[in-house]
Order: C-alpha cells, then structure tokens, then sequence
C-alpha cells in the first residue's frame, strides 16, 4: 500500500491528528524489520518516520506544499560532533551512509543540509532546521560498492574520516557501530563526496 507513495509529495495525516508534509519515501518491511524492529513497512519524510498502523490518511500534494518544492530533491542529515568538524575543517570529503530509500536519490551536484547531533540532548523534532548548527554540502561524487570494505578500497580512507595508517577491514569493521551486519547485508555500501558551500 504504502509502496505507491515513494518519492511522491504528500501529506500524511497520522492516528494523532497530525500533520506531515513532504516528499515520501518508502522503506520496506524487510529494512523497517532489520533496521526497527517493526515487521511493516513505513514512509519516511525528512527524518520523520511513519509506520502503516501510525498512519490514518494520505494525500497526494503536487508538486508543491508550501514552501518546500518537491520536483527537486532535498537531502537533511545529522552528523554527530566529529564528522560535523572534519566536514567542516575539509579534512573529510567522503560521508559514509548505507544506500537505502532516502540515500539512493542523492545525486551529484545535490546540496545536503548537515545538522549537528547533540549526543547527550533529548527531545526537539529532529528536523535539521531545529539544531542550532546547520551546515550546507555539496554533492561532488557518489561511490557505490557492495561492501564497506570494497568501497575503503575505492575511495582514500584517510578522507572517510579515519587515520592514515586504518586498514579497509579497520575501516569496515568501525561501521558496525552506525549499521548492523543485517542492515549492512540489505543496501549497498555508499561514499557521498561532500564540499562545503
């Protein structure tokens, strides 16, 4: 059911009588069951994440909702102190993600908006434009593999984010911490070049 809405803007009226819009993006079963936990598929605005028994309504929006365009892509991550500074100081050009339903329509030349996570802050929307430190990123280049470790042997490590003397088996290893070896076995292994604008 939901399936029909990737990629689609929508509005999705939730069992709270809420309101959500955006460009819907649809994560299977399979990946909400290895990645939360929920045997049921979800939709996925921004960093907002609804599943089937979560949602009482959807609409079709156009093109258009508000202020946001949805004919063109709009990318929001968070990144946790570390690779928000490397990213910033251009000590690291190489965001490292898996391909899932929200990343694989990430294409060069895009911009990102990179929220700065607070580790140790509960609450708030999630939404990138409630952090008090937003970074914008160019799209440079996009390296797929079906590994971490394949893709350590594509792109420099050192400019993952990782010291100069960190193997591709190190580097992959060190991934376990963001994604499980199940999550890891469903999407591709993905290096989004990044440029500071």
């Amino acid at each position: 059911m939901l399936e029909k809405y990737d990629e689609k803007c929508v509005t999705i009226h939730t069992r709270d009588n809420e309101a959500f819009e955006g460009r819907a993006l649809y994560l299977s079963r399979e990946f909400c069951e290895a990645e939360y936990d929920r045997d049921e598929a979800a939709l996925e605005i921004d960093d907002w994440l609804f599943f089937e028994d979560e949602i009482a309504g959807i609409e079709l929006s156009g093109n258009a909702i508000g202020k946001v365009w949805c004919g063109k892509p709009q990318h929001a991550m968070h990144l946790l102190p570390e690779p928000y500074a490397k990213i910033g100081s251009g000590a690291k050009v190489y965001e490292l993600r898996l391909c899932d339903a929200k990343r694989r329509l990430i294409k060069e030349g895009d911009v990102i908006r990179f929220a700065l996570e607070d580790p140790a802050a509960a609450g708030g929307s999630g939404e990138a434009d409630d952090f008090e430190e937003v970074m914008r990123v160019k799209v440079t280049s996009i390296t797929l593999a079906d590994s971490f470790v394949e893709l350590f042997n594509r792109v420099p490590i050192a400019e993952c984010g990782f010291g100069p003397d960190v193997s591709a088996e190190e580097a992959a290893a060190a991934m376990g911490k963001y994604y499980s070896p199940e999550t890891q076995s469903l999407f591709k292994a993905m290096a989004i070049g990044v440029e500071v604008i």
